[in-house]
């Protein structure tokens, strides 16, 4: 069965009027294959964050500290890579298939590139905030109430706690603590404790 022409009468006479089935199809492929290209050659874009893309251009020479996350948990090899592009690998930071390095700005594309790498950011400095604790806890209504707390004593079970100001009356850390009573089940205090005091801890 062969392709015949097939002539349409479009009002704009378009370049399209004469054409075959086989035309349109290789035409389609065509478009399709482009824009797949084109999608290709500007993947990389859409593994680096926002910031790392407004780093790009900069200082020549400059490093970013950065977190890199990979499809997989990442080997030795992938961390070689980094590496043979100038970065220095900092942690490991498995739990999220990834890890945190130094790299020079002018590698994160070339770094990007890499099929195992599925994005990269930058070593952001996080901090703690209690702005939402009050109002998720409805504490409004027990103020209201004429309850502060006094009285109340809070038992705290975590892996660490530091001697933050608001574990002190009010003066901050020149006040007093208001922490009654700590206890550390750590092995290191175990070891010291027996060492020291010499008793058992059954």
């Amino acid at each position: 069965m062969s392709a015949k022409p097939e002539t349409r009468a479009f009002s704009n006479g378009s370049f399209f009027e004469t054409t075959t089935w086989g035309a349109r199809l290789a035409l389609s492929l065509l478009l399709v294959l482009l824009a797949a290209g084109l999608s290709f050659a500007d993947g990389n874009k859409h593994k680096l964050s926002k910031d790392l893309e407004a780093l790009k251009g900069g200082n020549s020479g400059a490093t970013v500290d950065v977190i890199i996350q990979f499809n997989q948990t990442p080997t030795d090899a992938h961390h070689q890579k980094v590496q043979d592009k100038g970065g220095v690998l900092k942690t490991k930071l498995d739990f999220i298939k990834g890890a945190h390095y130094s790299v020079p700005v002018e590698s994160l594309d070339a770094i990007a590139d890499d099929p195992d790498v599925a994005y990269i950011s930058p070593d952001r400095r996080l901090s703690g905030a209690l702005d939402q604790t009050a109002a998720a806890v409805n504490a409004q209504a027990a103020w209201q109430a004429g309850w502060d707390g006094t009285g109340i004593g809070v038992a705290v079970i975590d892996s660490g706690i530091t001697y933050h100001s608001d574990l002190y009356n009010t003066g901050g850390s020149g006040g007093k603590l208001r922490i009654i009573y700590s206890q550390d089940f750590s092995a290191e205090a175990r070891t010291t404790i027996t060492g020291t005091a010499n008793t058992s801890r059954e």
